[in-house]
């Protein structure tokens, strides 16, 4: 890729907030593997995916939010341990379902509300606008994604359906607005 453009910017797969469970291989554990393996020169920036729902990012102190930097064998901490510590991560996925089967959490109850896979559409605003706000404050972060725009669909089957600021019928989600408003 940078033979045939020098300014590309060339971005690690999006590592994904799965347990490291010997079928998966948790987001810390691939980063490692990828240096033992000799990835290291072959990439500009790491991408991360770091949901929280249906917690806020700073509520999420021992997963996907904090495992960029703040736990012990953080994201960061990898990076920087093998000399990568001027690369960013780039948060290249991140959202919030406002529907699909089950409970919904609320900003009430997010911490206590059992099984939940979405989040109300208050919620959703209110982690949009936390994550911007912690965003905002790292010096090691490269670009921020919300996924998605629009909702793929109306089916309660899925929350894959219900991840955007817009609804399927094209009305604004109050995240709309809060991404309008922190965004700058």
């Amino acid at each position: 890729m940078k033979a045939a453009d020098s300014s590309s910017v060339v971005i690690s797969a999006g590592l994904a907030p799965v347990p490291n469970d010997g079928t998966n291989m948790g987001r810390r554990e691939f980063l490692m593997a990828m240096y033992a393996a000799g990835a290291k020169g072959s990439f500009d920036a790491v991408a991360d995916h770091p949901y929280t729902f249906p917690r806020l990012p700073a509520d999420n102190t021992d997963r996907a939010w904090s495992e960029m930097s703040t736990t012990a064998n953080s994201l960061r901490a990898t990076m920087v341990a093998n000399g990568d510590g001027a690369k960013k991560i780039w948060i290249t996925e991140y959202g919030a379902p406002t529907g699909g089967p089950g409970p919904a959490a609320t900003p009430a109850d997010s911490e206590t509300v059992s099984g939940a896979w979405h989040v109300d559409e208050q919620l959703q605003a209110n982690i949009l606008a936390e994550a911007v706000r912690l965003y905002k404050s790292y010096d090691w972060v490269g670009p921020f994604f919300w996924y998605a725009n629009k909702d793929s669909g109306t089916s309660q089957s899925s929350n894959e359906n219900f991840f955007g600021l817009i609804r399927a019928d094209n009305s604004k989600k109050p995240a709309y607005t809060t991404y309008q408003q922190v965004i700058r």
